[in-house]
């Protein structure tokens, strides 16, 4: 005896069906996450751009400071020697 039971199709299809949007659902909710994980990446990647910049400014502003202040010393310094 035989004991296994026909298989319906339309529930079998019907099953599928809804497994294939669940996976569906599933693979669209990770792209999203994705693309919005490369977008914040994106976006700190133009940060650290803006932050590369106001270095190299202010680390030039700070030698121009030195020099103006070296300068001023020498100068000083020199009309007290001679004066």
């Amino acid at each position: 005896m035989d004991c296994e039971k026909p298989v319906d199709s339309s529930v079998s299809q019907a099953d599928s069906r809804l497994t294939v949007d669940n996976i569906l659902h599933e693979i669209s909710a990770i792209r999203q996450f994705l693309e919005k994980r490369d977008e914040c990446r994106d976006i700190a990647k133009e940060w650290l751009q803006v932050g590369y910049v106001l270095d190299v400014l202010l680390f030039r502003v700070y030698l121009v400071a030195v020099l103006a202040y070296g300068i001023s010393l020498g100068t000083l310094w020199s009309i007290w020697q001679y004066s």
